[in-house]
């Protein structure tokens, strides 16, 4: 991330026609940035990283992280002193009815095979046998830290080629605040639209896996049709 915070609020004022910040303030719109940024994390889920946590004996359940928007994996040590993400395995996640099967009336301490994500934690199957630091790591997509100052070393979170977006979205929560007020919520209501529509290219960054009408091994593509 390379992008000023303090260059797209100058470049937001300068669009809305108030460079010298006079009937919006620079800390309001420092204010709109926060709330533009959070918005995409969560519409896009642009925000990834890994949280390691400390597993307890016979605990299964654990809060998510406080920045969390939605878990997407789950990894557990197979050593009681890991030292490298080598020492992890992925779990499987399981959904309220299996979940729910798993532990009905007894439940084992054993091996930890998989998780269901709870409304307000994550709980852990089977429970863990032994108390391990840094025993887990919790993968999600997160919400961007607020920014309460702006300072010319202060960097916008999420990834460059959202600036366009953030900085679009902080215009119209300006004008939000004045007398275009109707025409900001038709801007409002398609900019939110047009972050949906976006959510598949942060999703699979990746584009490795587009389908061929060609098969494999150069087969001939006609075999079945004639």
């Amino acid at each position: 991330m390379s992008t000023p915070v303090g260059d797209i609020i100058s470049a937001a004022l300068y669009e809305i026609g108030d460079p010298n910040g006079k009937s919006t303030k620079r800390p309001a719109m420092l204010g709109f940035y926060n709330r533009a940024q959070r918005k995409l994390a969560r519409g896009l889920r642009c925000l990834e990283t890994d949280y390691y946590f400390n597993l307890q004996a016979n605990e299964p359940r654990y809060y998510y992280p406080d920045d969390n928007i939605q878990i997407s994996g789950i990894r557990i040590s197979q050593v009681a002193q890991p030292s490298s993400l080598g020492d992890y395995y992925w779990l499987r996640e399981r959904f309220r009815d299996e979940w729910r099967n798993a532990t009905d009336g007894y439940r084992p301490s054993s091996q930890v095979w998989g998780y269901h994500a709870r409304a307000n934690w994550f709980e852990l199957l089977d429970a863990p046998v032994a108390d391990v630091d840094d025993g887990g790591i919790v993968t999600t997509w997160h919400l961007p830290q607020e920014v309460v100052t702006e300072t010319s070393a202060t960097l916008m979170e999420l990834p460059d080629s959202m600036r366009d977006a953030v900085q679009e979205g902080m215009q119209i929560l300006a004008r939000l605040t004045g007398r275009e007020r109707a025409a900001a919520m038709d801007d409002w209501k398609r900019w939110v639209d047009e972050i949906e529509a976006e959510r598949e290219k942060f999703e699979d960054r990746s584009d490795d896996r587009r389908s061929s009408i060609r098969p494999p091994g150069g087969e001939d593509w006609t075999v079945g049709m004639r």
